[in-house]
């Protein structure tokens, strides 16, 4: 259940509406601040100037880090990995990318939990969705480090349009704003 669709949220006169949304998107700077969006942001801009062999080798030894943590720790992988014989020591750079397996949604959708890192604190999970525009929507989870990641990335594009943080801007992408069951009123 995402937030706006909480019991509180949805109990709750529009002001409150209003107020707890806001503290939410407190809470969420916060952990950005918290899980070092800042530093991941640096990082990416060191990386711009990086050349393509440099990035190429990073990009190894980042795919090689999450295979071997994806086969130790998220089951569907793991069970995965084993049954079409990829030992997380096979992976040893991009050009093994097409050894790995891919994924259909209908998989994920029929079991999305499988994907989660074992003994992972669900409480410190951010679940989330697709909108559904290809079909039925998909159930997604990030944690901070995740969320710190996305926001990194969308600040750089942002700064790379020229957009400051002083600017006013509308941001048509992410929660819900209306919950389900409730039709959008013109103001």
């Amino acid at each position: 259940m995402s937030w706006y669709e909480s019991r509180l949220y949805r109990g709750s006169p529009r002001s409150i509406r209003s107020l707890i949304a806001s503290g939410r998107s407190l809470a969420r700077r916060s952990v950005y601040a918290w899980g070092g969006m800042a530093q991941i942001l640096a990082d990416m801009e060191v990386m711009d100037g990086w050349t393509r062999r440099h990035m190429e080798e990073y990009q190894g030894e980042r795919l090689r880090d999450l295979v071997l943590w994806a086969a130790q720790k998220a089951p569907y992988y793991r069970e995965t990995f084993r049954r079409v014989g990829i030992r997380p020591d096979d992976i040893r750079g991009i050009q093994d990318l097409p050894r790995l397996p891919t994924l259909d949604k209908n998989v994920v959708r029929g079991d999305p939990r499988r994907f989660l890192a074992e003994r992972r604190w669900p409480a410190l999970l951010i679940r989330g969705h697709t909108s559904g525009s290809t079909g039925v929507p998909l159930v997604v989870y990030g944690d901070i480090t995740s969320a710190c990641w996305e926001e990194a990335l969308l600040t750089r594009w942002r700064r790379r349009a020229g957009v400051q943080p002083r600017h006013r801007r509308v941001w048509v992408r992410g929660d819900q704003i209306v919950p389900p069951g409730q039709t959008a009123r013109k103001p």
